[in-house]
Formats: structure tokens, C-alpha cells, sequence
């Protein structure tokens, strides 16, 4: 198992454009890197910190991945672990946008994922969440199809801003406080439906919420949850 986050010295900045399917459609997302941190986004997003104050970046220095994450109309504010996923290297190679690319597969948070990175590109990062391996991530795919990321552009020495929040003043939970907000956001959620007629007395209702990350397995598995 490959789990150690690569120190890599980068010197030079990169920009990958992927191209993401997942039960929300296909998008473009965009993914900047440079020697400290990295930003990723989507395509239409005006800033790595859009107006409505969802980001998402990471600081390599400190190994911390910042980000917005949210339940309905709750948002929070979560500090997780850069790159937790422990990695497996395969011998399979591809050849992705001219680069020569090896195979990697991890379970991570309740889906198994198979990567192609490429050695050629000296930078731990990939799409979302991922990365840590020796080199950057041009493909990752979740092996069940819910989602996937394909690099379709990437440049080297990108000569772009690269802009991220000011997190200073901004208080951040853990990903496993996280975790225990979220579930509680979702009892709030049921309290809600049966106090505002959204519930007739008596009835009862499944919800089910899919999300890439198996946050509350109950609720984003099987059925769902009925209440």
C-alpha cells in the first residue's frame, strides 16, 4: 500500500481540465496547482471562491484540504485531511494526453476508485479530493460508474492566478465532526417535514441523498432512510 503523501518539489504551476460524469450530468471542472497550494472548481465558477462563499483548495504546507461542504440549506465550513486515501500501485499503464500513465486503486470513503497518473507530471494532486501519489492524476474512475474525472486539457508551466479564499477568520470543523453534523442536520430535516405540513399526521416519507463520499450510509444507500 502506497500511503505516504509525496513531497515533491514543483517549481512550475499546472492547470488540468476534466471532464466529470456523475448523476448530477457532465461537467467541466478545473483543477490549478501550484509549489504550496491547488484549487479545483468548476468550469463556470468565476473564482476558486464563488459569490455564494463555497471553496475549495488546498495547502500543501500544511497538508490541510479547505473546503465548503452542505446539508439542504445548512453550509459548513470543514478542514479534512490532505489526500487520507491509501493507494495501491498496479501495473497497468495508459496513455492519457500524450503522458504515459500507471495505475492506482483505493477505497476510499465507501467507494473503490481506480486512477491514472502519470510520473511525468511531478505533483501529488488529481481531481477533488484525490491525490498523493508520484505524480499528478489524469483519470479516476469509481469502479461502481457513479463518478468519474478525465483530463481533456493540461498545461504546464501555467502562467494563470491562482486564487483562494482567506480562510483566517473563517472556524473550521473536522471532517468527523463533519460527519456527526451532518447526520444531525438530517434529524433537523425530519423535525421540519413534520412540523411545517410539509407531512401530513401519520405518513411517512424515504428520503435517500447520494453523495460521492458515503457520508451517512443509511441515507445514501439502498432505499434510504424512511421516517
Amino acid at each position: 500500500m502506497f500511503s505516504t503523501v509525496c513531497q515533491l518539489s514543483i517549481g512550475q504551476n499546472f492547470m488540468v481540465k476534466y471532464q466529470t460524469t456523475s448523476s448530477a450530468g457532465n461537467l467541466k471542472t478545473l483543477l490549478q496547482v501550484s509549489d504550496s497550494v491547488s484549487t479545483f472548481r468548476l468550469i463556470q465558477d468565476a473564482l476558486s471562491k464563488n459569490e455564494d462563499g463555497h471553496f475549495f483548495f488546498m495547502n500543501r504546507n500544511k497538508n490541510i484540504l479547505y473546503q465548503t461542504e452542505n446539508f439542504r440549506n445548512f453550509i459548513f465550513y470543514v478542514a479534512d485531511s490532505l489526500y487520507p486515501m491509501q493507494w495501491k500501485l498496479l501495473p497497468d499503464t495508459m496513455s492519457i494526453l500524450r503522458k504515459r500513465c500507471l495505475a492506482a486503486t483505493t477505497n476510499f470513503r465507501g467507494r473503490i476508485y481506480t486512477a491514472y497518473y502519470t510520473p511525468s507530471v511531478p505533483v501529488p494532486a488529481g481531481p477533488w479530493k484525490f491525490g498523493g501519489l508520484p505524480g499528478l492524476i489524469l483519470s479516476l474512475r469509481s469502479d461502481d460508474n457513479y463518478i468519474t474525472w478525465e483530463a481533456i486539457e493540461l498545461v504546464e508551466n501555467y502562467s494563470g492566478e491562482i486564487k483562494v479564499p482567506d480562510v483566517s477568520r473563517i472556524k473550521f470543523i473536522t471532517w468527523e465532526d463533519f460527519v456527526v453534523k451532518y447526520k444531525e442536520s438530517f434529524e433537523k430535516l425530519k423535525k421540519q417535514m413534520r412540523s411545517d405540513g410539509t407531512m401530513p399526521p401519520g405518513s411517512t416519507a424515504t428520503l435517500k441523498m447520494e453523495t460521492t463520499e458515503i457520508i451517512y450510509p443509511e441515507l445514501s444507500t439502498g432505499k434510504g432512510i424512511t421516517f
